[in-house]
């Protein structure tokens, strides 16, 4: 079989997997699979919620053809006379912890400040070293490959920052937003959380990637850049170290095994007849208030089946492209 013949092949083979996934849905076996993936054991229940997520993924790519369809024509002016201009990837820094022996008794002392005693935390975190989380640690500070760089949602902010573009008439009928493929993570949310720009992104699924940084400043910049930056950072920092302390007092951490989420589904906006209401529903946070005052998304376990592993350790991976393209009037 020729190499063309295989290509329209495998397409042919993927239209008929879609269509099989799309005419499943509401029937007895897609009740069967959700009902599989709910209940019983994890170890059993766990290859029905892969199982239902796949599935998701591989329909989500029709869904996201009709939504396309339908903001053409709810958009068509979206559509005409733009730009394709791509941004290039950040490098990648340093490894930011030469140290190879960091314990998690070190990241507790240095966490915590002077005025709160950081025992209660200590003895937590003492129960866990004896399950190897030093050893998790330590492995991570090891791996060539910790060397973070800047994530693509906030490497296209600072792309539109740099060029003067901020206010809101700058963007596409008014609506100061940064869409992406997949569900911003932890830390990019906390960035554009803090940030003064005020710019909407995608809600988070709240899982953190270790190989994250903030994007450059330079000295020619400013001092008010460079103050704007510390403060981001500061802001990003303490909301890290509160969720670690109510991960030790919890013993839960927040995430979901995917960075994707299992179900898509054709807004509902885009069937309305009044576009002024669009923008409303698209930015509107929904959020909640936790114990410690952290804001955190209402949607991080809806659709989600399979609650993070504790004990699964991350292969320091982030499968988040830097460089991605940007869509100009």
């Amino acid at each position: 079989m020729s190499s063309e013949n295989a290509r329209n092949k495998f397409l042919k083979d993927c239209e008929t997997l879609i269509k099989a996934i799309h005419a499943n849905k509401g029937t007895k076996v897609d009740e069967a699979i959700r009902r599989q993936s709910k209940d019983g054991e994890i170890s059993s229940s766990e290859p029905w919620c892969e199982l239902r997520h796949y599935l998701g993924r591989l329909h989500s790519y029709r869904e996201a053809a009709e939504v396309i369809v339908a903001s053409t024509e709810r958009w068509p002016k979206l559509f005409e006379d733009f730009t394709v201009v791509s941004v290039q990837s950040s490098r990648h820094m340093r490894k930011p912890i030469p140290k190879s022996e960091l314990t998690a008794a070190d990241i507790i002392r240095n966490m915590i400040p002077e005025e709160e005693d950081p025992r209660p935390y200590l003895s937590q975190v003492e129960v866990m070293q004896k399950l190897g989380l030093d050893k998790l640690i330590q492995d991570q500070v090891r791996r060539q490959s910790f060397r973070p760089y800047v994530h693509a949602e906030v490497l296209v902010h600072g792309h539109l920052l740099r060029r003067g573009i901020s206010h809101p008439r700058n963007y596409w009928n008014g609506w100061k937003y940064i869409g992406s493929s997949k569900p911003t993570c932890r830390l990019c949310y906390y960035y554009f959380n803090a940030h003064q720009d005020n710019v909407h992104v995608r809600n988070s699924h709240l899982n953190l990637y270790p190989n994250w940084r903030l994007p450059d400043v330079f000295e020619n910049e400013g001092p008010d850049a460079i103050r704007r930056q510390i403060q981001l950072m500061e802001n990003i920092t303490e909301n890290v170290r509160n969720d670690a302390k109510r991960t030790l007092e919890e013993k839960r951490p927040l995430g979901k095994r995917h960075d994707s989420n299992t179900h898509s589904a054709l807004p509902e906006y885009l069937n309305l007849s009044d576009s002024s209401s669009v923008m409303g529903s698209v930015s509107q946070a929904r959020m909640s208030t936790s114990r410690d005052g952290h804001r955190e998304l209402s949607t991080i376990r809806e659709g989600s089946c399979c609650s993070l592993d504790p004990n699964e350790a991350s292969d320091g991976s982030d499968d988040e492209g830097g460089g991605v393209p940007v869509f100009c009037r």
